[in-house]
């Protein structure tokens, strides 16, 4: 036990006396390498466009059912709205229309 704790021990040392590779790397670096990737696979471009058109969709429909919600009581209640039927029933139908 005590001869994988020193091991350990030394092990960490070790990693903390070498830089790390990102260190190491610079800005000038970084970039050179995205661009190669992109130039490579330019696939990834479209892919990352797709999955920003993906998270925005998904940005608005929740915006979209957050307002609704808000508004639920206004659009199911509103006395200046026309209403046919059982004013207490149990299915209300709101019609967007423009």
């Amino acid at each position: 036990m005590r001869t994988k704790s020193i091991l350990l021990a030394s092990i960490l040392c070790l990693q903390l006396s070498v830089p790390s590779f990102a260190q190491e790397i610079s800005d000038e670096r970084i970039k050179a390498l995205v661009a190669e990737a992109l130039r490579e696979n330019p696939e990834l471009i479209l892919e990352a466009l797709q999955a920003l058109d993906a998270r925005q969709a998904e940005a608005q429909a929740a915006a979209v059912s957050a307002v609704l919600a808000d508004e639920r009581d206004t659009l199911e209640r509103d006395p200046n709205a026309p209403a046919l039927g059982n004013l207490e029933g149990d299915v209300t139908l709101v019609e967007f229309f423009d």
